[in-house]
């Protein structure tokens, strides 16, 4: 609650959201959900598929959580330390004059890593020795993802210059 009163006093928003609002996004995560709900009954033959189901399903949920928890807090966080922006397609209308924090995709980029890992972890156990052999590549991916991330972060914070934003991606992957 104090995150949310504190985020009234930024200008950043309320997080409240109205009923319409709140009733697509309920009905776009249902739909989401459609298609899993829809394999999980078949998946009787495979109890590790089973399991691995599941356990996507739970870090799906908790990463959730903590992208909307984690989003709050940098985002207070930036504003306080003054990092932020303006938007400049909005110029010339009150919205023009809304400080937007700078390093916010720090906290969904976090997320999905740590998602990703934890997913993968639960894929070894799971999977056995199957499992093994892509974990090589998956390790590349997530590294190249993570200094995606750190990237964005330090463009924020350092605002690098166009030659640098073109010749660091091409070495990190």
């Amino acid at each position: 609650m104090a995150l949310e009163r504190e985020a009234d006093d930024n200008g950043v928003g309320s997080g409240v959201v109205d009923a319409k609002r709140q009733w697509d996004m309920v009905l776009f995560g249902a739909l989401c959900l459609l298609p899993t709900l829809l394999v999980l009954p078949s998946l009787n033959a495979r109890g590790a598929t089973r399991h691995l189901v599941g356990t996507v399903a739970a870090v799906s949920v908790l990463a959730y959580a903590a992208t909307v928890y984690l989003v709050r807090v940098v985002t207070l966080a930036t504003l306080r330390r003054g990092m932020f922006g303006y938007d400049i397609n909005k110029k010339g209308t009150p919205a023009g004059s809304v400080r937007v924090p700078e390093a916010a995709g720090l906290a969904p980029g976090c997320v999905y890593l740590a998602s990703l890992t934890v997913l993968q972890c639960a894929h070894l156990l799971l999977g056995g020795q199957a499992a093994a052999h892509w974990a090589v590549e998956h390790n590349s991916a997530l590294a190249t993802i993570g200094f995606a991330v750190f990237l964005g972060f330090v463009d924020d914070v350092l605002d690098l210059p166009w030659r640098a934003k073109m010749i660091v991606p091409a070495c990190a992957s």
